[in-house]
């Protein structure tokens, strides 16, 4: 049996572990250049320190049974995000903000290293040549090849050559909307299907958010958690994102504009971000080691034209039907939006990896 996996994000990577330890060959196409999707944890070494700071993902929660227990698998360490000292509530510009002795619901996790790190962990246990980056799927159709009879065919595109070949089993491990925007299914999904597909918003494709980066986390020399909520923005929500050991820090806020208000050209989210930062943390906030901001909107390979329409609310994520038992059970779908109890999340793409797994391997057997 030939299985083609999609994607190479935490869902597709977790199926194809799956494969793997149940010894069935298959190939995984992911179009970036790195793997982990929505994952992103960027490594800068500054004066001998090799620091990672998640730029999607970040938190997973101590009841979410699937990832706590990959982390152990993988070898890897998660420590509980820094929550100690006062809020920040910023509602007028022109006034300090208020000072709350609270934070957010503590208990929630960081890996250290970056969420990239269970990325990275899982690509090794992996078959090399079973990976393969830059291939961008195009078109999944029925083979009209009578050498390959029940077959799907897969055009697909690598360093700029289109190709071609055929799969048993095709596993979409993509959002759906992003799946039904850039991928051709031809008579395989009717428009019903491909508009529930489309009406399915991905988590984070219309956010962004801001990271600086300091030489130490001072804010919690003045007694201060990090956690700052603004009604001013441009950062709704901050939070502490230093290392776990505090011998860097770092600040991270979700950017409360909307897609569409980010791209205003005159707007530098960096030069407002600081000027937030320094407003409510002081003159120090304003000279970070470094500022980056990550705007998933503008990511080829997660949004789409239809993420410009803002979410005000976790979106509450399950399995459409349309999307079961497909051509027959030869396609299938995975993604962190298919699962109904952690939808949107790490936990979710788990989830749902599992349960497309189970659905294939027992295909095979």
């Amino acid at each position: 049996m030939q299985i083609l996996i999609v994607g190479g994000g935490l869902s597709g990577l977790r199926i194809a572990t799956h494969l793997h330890a149940a010894g069935h060959a298959f190939d995984l196409f992911e179009a970036r250049t790195r793997f982990g999707g929505r994952v992103f944890s960027p490594s800068r070494n500054d004066d001998g320190r090799n620091c990672a700071y998640d730029l999607g993902p970040a938190w997973f929660w101590p009841n979410q049974p699937l990832i706590q227990s990959l982390i152990g698998t993988l070898g890897l360490r998660a420590f509980t995000q820094f929550t100690q000292g006062d809020l920040l509530h910023e509602t007028n510009a022109n006034q300090p903000p208020e000072r709350h002795k609270m934070a957010m619901s503590g208990g929630y996790k960081r890996l250290h290293g970056g969420v990239n790190a269970l990325i990275q962990a899982m690509v090794e246990t992996l078959p090399s040549s079973a990976l393969f980056l830059d291939h961008t799927v195009n078109s999944i159709e029925e083979s009209d090849d009578e050498q390959a009879e029940f077959k799907l065919s897969v055009a697909y595109e690598n360093a700029g050559k289109a190709k071609s070949s055929h799969y048993d089993h095709v596993v979409i491990a993509l959002p759906p909307r992003l799946a039904a925007e850039s991928i051709r299914f031809d008579s395989l999904l009717g428009d019903e299907t491909l508009g529930t597909m489309r009406a399915i918003p991905t988590w984070m494709a219309g956010h962004a958010k801001l990271l600086a980066v300091y030489e130490r986390p001072f804010w919690r020399e003045d007694s201060l958690s990090g956690e700052a909520f603004s009604q001013i923005g441009p950062l709704a929500q901050i939070h502490d994102a230093s290392q776990e050991d505090g011998s860097q820090g770092a600040l991270f806020g979700f950017v409360g504009l909307t897609a569409e208000q980010r791209q205003d050209e005159s707007l530098t989210l960096e030069d407002a971000g600081l000027e937030q930062l320094t407003r409510l943390f002081g003159p120090l906030a304003g000279k970070p080691e470094y500022v980056v901001v990550q705007d998933w909107i503008n990511e080829h390979y997660t949004s789409t034209a239809l993420d410009f329409e803002p979410l005000h609310a976790h979106p509450s994520y399950t399995r459409p039907a349309a999307l079961t038992n497909v051509a027959n059970g030869r396609l299938l779908f995975s993604s962190a939006e298919l699962d109904t109890v952690n939808g949107g999340l790490l936990e979710g793409a788990l989830r749902s990896a599992d349960d497309v797994a189970r659905q294939i391997l027992k295909a095979l057997n």
